[in-house]
């Protein structure tokens, strides 16, 4: 690489070249960062997935109850918000055609919570048509999903703060 020095002073195509290549090498790479909010995001999808699909599972021929495929279907639905904040993250990272390979886990958990909560359950339930209640989105099983909102809020405040910081 030559010394941005041993160009002529009086080229500024030149510095602009020089002042670009020199942005372009102290920028870091952004792939890193991109691997590991995919990872986490289908990390928290797998979660989210079995603890919906293992609450509404049947075991020894029973029929679960309207209530397990609510829970079940709003673990799975509240998992959706994580992951649209963890693409948010890498987005203002700079990683761009990374970020689709968080749809995939995205649009698993939106099917999975959404064919959950049409399911009626089982009829001999006391109350088979229960409707989805306020609370029910902060229910046990939503709780690391919140969490994980409450982080990932944190971080992008932190970004966006960092980002205007610099000016």
């Amino acid at each position: 690489m030559t010394d941005p020095a041993s160009y002529p002073a009086s080229d500024p195509a030149s510095d602009r070249s020089v002042g670009r290549r020199h942005a372009v090498q102290q920028r870091a790479p952004v792939w890193p960062l991109t691997l590991l909010l995919v990872v986490i995001a289908y990390v928290l999808a797998a979660w989210d997935s079995w603890v919906a699909l293992i609450s509404g599972a049947p075991f020894f021929a029973d029929i679960p109850s309207r209530d397990s495929y609510i829970r079940g279907g709003m673990a799975a639905l509240t998992g959706v918000l994580p992951c649209l904040l963890l693409a948010l993250v890498g987005w203002l990272a700079g990683s761009r055609w990374g970020l689709l390979l968080i749809g995939l886990p995205t649009v698993v958990l939106l099917g999975v919570g959404v064919s959950m909560l049409a399911d009626p359950g089982d009829p001999r339930d006391p109350d088979p048509g229960r409707a989805v209640a306020a609370a029910d989105v902060f229910g046990e099983f939503t709780l690391i999903n919140w969490v994980a909102c409450a982080g990932l809020a944190a971080v992008i405040a932190g970004m966006v703060w960092r980002r205007r910081a610099r000016g």
